[in-house]
């Protein structure tokens, strides 16, 4: 590939990145406080989200997650790395989603269920759109997120300098 085809790719790449941080962003900006979050000592949610994003996915945060690590893969061109990354990622999911949705259903019991029932795990007709019930917080997006936008941003800038220094030798 030329150096133009070089930059598309890297480009698309880097759009599927930033367009799984934007699901990412969507979910988080329109959700109550006290939900949603980077849970990493214990599971919490005052209410159980049912609305925006969470009305056509059960997990939309892990939904955007994989897509903004697929652009960086991706963009390594290495096929095998994006497979085992793939499942690494699978597998993570797995298991957080396990443990969440055995709090959810305990701690919201029928609401819970009910709700699990109507939405897939993966994107489900947009005829089930329900409207955000919580107003959109940039906020809240700036305060919990801006940490996905750098580590994205800094993974790429890091795959560019070792594609030009150590592959390509410019």
């Amino acid at each position: 590939m030329g150096p133009a085809a070089d930059d598309a790719r890297t480009c698309l790449c880097m759009a599927l990145s930033f367009g799984g941080l934007a699901v990412r962003w969507a979910t988080v900006g329109f959700v109550p406080a006290g939900t949603s979050g980077r849970n990493t000592l214990a599971q919490r949610a005052a209410t159980l989200n049912t609305t925006g994003l969470y009305s056509l996915v059960s997990n939309p945060l892990y939904l955007g997650n994989p897509l903004a690590l697929l652009g960086l893969v991706l963009a390594v061109e290495v096929w095998w790395f994006v497979l085992v990354v793939a499942l690494v990622c699978w597998l993570h999911i797995e298991l957080v989603v396990a443990a969440e949705e055995v709090f959810l259903a305990q701690r919201f019991d029928d609401a819970y269920a009910r709700w699990a029932m109507q939405t897939s795990a993966l994107l489900r007709a947009l005829r089930r759109w329900r409207r955000p019930e919580a107003r959109f917080s940039l906020r809240t997006v700036l305060r919990r997120e801006y940490n996905g936008v750098l580590a994205v941003a800094a993974a790429f800038l890091t795959l560019e300098v070792i594609l030009d220094l150590v592959i390509e030798h410019e």
